[in-house]
């Protein structure tokens, strides 16, 4: 998963993709490790890598990215992507982002109701891993529509293995991204008295309530 991020300063990659890729970790001095955060926190990055290709569907790109952890993200595409682009054009309307590469327009597609894989432009909120601040973008590859002929096919073959794609009862599975609320270290559960008024102030209440 890709993120396009006008708030990010920089090009970020995942510890984990960069792991699983074997990709070369160029190291940086200290100062320049240190990222700040939407929220105001700062965390290190491990180091940079170098000539980075993502792909978004009708182009390839060629970037440097900061390694960084990013949760369920896989990539953010920040300002120093962006500035190479030139002019683009967005439309919250229709939520497009477009802009012109090597003579071609490319236009990335924001997402609609009951799409299933497609390319599409989503806002996140503030958390550990999307705290970089700014507009955010997800471009994914958007594929044809495939007709008529594909859904009786796929209608088929859910009622064939109907006891496979049934509906699921259960809970969900946890998510990568989680929206929690931060709390100090190993801080336990907020308790906190009903009331804190004083004693007086506390009859005059069950006064009022009783009345």
């Amino acid at each position: 998963m890709v993120l396009v991020d006008s708030g990010a300063s920089h090009n970020f990659i995942s510890s984990k993709l960069a792991t699983a890729l074997e990709l070369p970790i160029t190291q940086m001095a200290a100062r320049k490790r240190k990222i700040k955060l939407g929220d105001g926190h700062k965390v290190l990055s491990q180091g940079v890598c170098e000539g980075v290709k993502v792909n978004l569907g009708s182009i390839e790109v060629s970037v440097d990215a900061l390694v960084l952890d990013l949760g369920g993200l896989d990539v953010i595409l920040g300002v120093s992507w962006l500035c190479t682009l030139g002019q683009v054009m967005m439309d919250w309307k229709t939520l497009t982002m477009q802009f012109w590469s090597d003579g071609k327009s490319i236009t990335l597609q924001g997402q609609r109701k009951n799409m299933a894989q497609n390319c599409y432009l989503n806002s996140f909120l503030e958390g550990r891993q999307e705290g970089l601040g700014g507009d955010w973008w997800i471009p994914q590859i958007e594929k044809a529509n495939s007709g008529m002929s594909m859904k009786h096919e796929l209608n088929g073959v859910l009622h064939q293995f109907a006891t496979v794609f049934q509906d699921n009862i259960r809970l969900p599975p946890e998510r990568p991204q989680v929206h929690y609320i931060k709390l100090f270290p190993d801080h336990g559960p907020v308790s906190v008295r009903p009331y804190r008024y004083p004693h007086h102030q506390k009859e005059e209440i069950e006064n009022i309530g009783g009345a």
